[in-house]
């Protein structure tokens, strides 16, 4: 196993590129004037509960509120058969600790998660879930047995 990393920065982006014995295995492109907020966590409070959408608008400090529906809003419930009700879940004025899964586009805040990812190279973290899993990015199944097999 021979990990490179490969950083190329030119006015206005930077790209930055993981390679394993010659074969790309992450590349990230980083563009100066597109701050992103995928996959950040926050804590956030509850703005407003909108019974008829089933979700809630969370401030997260951003320009706009985020989107949270209910069905984003569980915690991990392998015995869950649907959704509770958002009023059930929340109250305006709650804390609530979100991840970001969608980003803001025009006229909609970015959409939240209370079911966090914490995404690393080769595993991802759930907390609530009972185990830990491998990335989608494991393509090589002998590498995804011998990663489950270090778990």
């Amino acid at each position: 196993m021979s990990l490179e990393v490969f950083i190329n920065h030119i006015p206005g982006e930077t790209r930055l590129a993981v390679t394993d014995d010659g074969r790309l295995v992450d590349l990230v492109i980083a563009r100066d004037h597109e701050a992103t907020i995928l996959d950040n966590i926050y804590l956030g409070r509850i703005e407003k509960v909108v019974a008829g959408l089933n979700a809630a608008f969370v401030d997260i400090g951003q320009y706009t509120s985020g989107f949270l529906a209910a069905a984003d809003g569980q915690i991990f419930d392998r015995n869950a058969e649907k959704p509770k009700p958002v009023s059930v879940l929340f109250n305006e004025g709650d804390t609530v600790l979100v991840q970001v899964t969608r980003e803001a586009s025009e006229g909609k805040g970015p959409k939240l998660s209370t079911r966090l990812n914490l995404t690393g190279r080769t595993i991802v973290l759930t907390p609530g879930r009972p185990s830990i899993s491998i990335s989608k990015s494991i393509t090589d199944e002998g590498e995804r047995q011998r990663l489950e097999q270090a778990l």
